[in-house]
């Protein structure tokens, strides 16, 4: 349990690091980044959802509530929503300008 907790706190402090970087960076790259996030979700598909199940079925055991069950599995249509989503963040207003 130590070493998962030790593993998201470095990508915790991975992804600050990287937020700082990216709130440099120009509107258009960040959407290019977005649209570019989107498509290789769906290109890599199958290797998400196979990654997925065996996520799924580590947790099963685990004592996980149904409803974070629910949250945790992955399928097609989930999948390419999440996809669609990314595209909608790169239509907002950039909040860092």
């Amino acid at each position: 349990m130590k070493s998962a907790i030790a593993e998201l706190e470095a990508k915790g402090r991975a992804a600050k690091a990287a937020a700082h970087r990216l709130a440099y960076l120009s509107t258009d790259i960040k959407n290019k980044a977005l649209h570019n996030i989107s498509q290789d979700l769906l290109t890599r598909k199958d290797e998400i959802l196979a990654a997925n199940k065996v996520d799924y079925k580590e947790a099963e055991p685990s004592g996980m509530s149904t409803a974070m069950l629910d949250r945790l599995m992955l399928n097609s249509s989930r999948l390419e929503a999440i996809a669609q989503d990314v595209l909608a963040v790169a239509t907002l207003p950039d909040p860092v300008g």
